[in-house]
């Protein structure tokens, strides 16, 4: 048998040298990979060109997300960016579904845990991604387990539902929440709970 038909000899690759040589196993490398592909997933959402323009009046574009076993829905009009959560300030006295602030591209951001504001079962792992909502004076980066995409929702698929701050949900089970009766509430603006205390 010739050497052209032995099979190839199998040679071990040394993964932690290679990362090493490629620079990948640093974390703050690891951190602005993760951050350009939030951003290049970001910039995909705001692109409207891939919906129908002429239906618009009838549907509501929305960022949908995961958080615990469910899916959660916000208006695209709101949202001004998605992000991998890097390192959490906590606040003292904020209460506990404020579980700190954040550094989002240069701007401090107010974290929110829809999980215990809605009083819904939590683990002990804090999701790792943030969609930073902007409505009026509300500025927050609503924490969710996975950030799946851009819908386009028919509004007359969103029937009525008895959740808090919740416009209603689809026949799939997405809970379209209603950002704006959120910034109305007082007790999710930081300065007035100040003054209440």
């Amino acid at each position: 048998m010739t050497d052209e038909h032995l099979p190839p000899t199998q040679t071990s690759i040394d993964w932690d040298a290679l990362l090493r040589t490629l620079e990948w196993d640093d974390d703050e490398r690891r951190s602005a990979d993760a951050l350009t592909r939030l951003s290049i997933r970001a910039a995909q959402y705001a692109e409207l060109t891939r919906f129908d323009l002429q239906s618009q009046n009838d549907t509501t574009i929305c960022v949908t997300f995961r958080l615990g076993t469910e899916r959660y829905a916000v208006s695209t009009d709101w949202v001004r960016g998605v992000q991998a959560i890097g390192k959490i300030t906590r606040v003292p006295g904020a209460p506990d579904y404020y579980p700190g602030v954040v550094n989002m591209r240069g701007r401090i951001i107010t974290v929110f845990d829809l999980r215990r504001f809605f009083n819904l079962e939590i683990n002990d792992e804090l999701p790792q991604e943030l969609v930073q909502i902007e409505i009026g004076d509300l500025n927050l980066g609503m924490l969710a387990d996975h950030i799946e995409g851009v819908e386009q929702i028919l509004d007359d698929e969103i029937q009525p539902i008895d959740i808090l701050f919740a416009r209603g949900i689809t026949s799939d089970r997405l809970v379209i929440l209603d950002l704006e009766k959120m910034a109305k509430d007082a007790r999710l603006i930081v300065n007035e709970m100040d003054e209440a205390e």
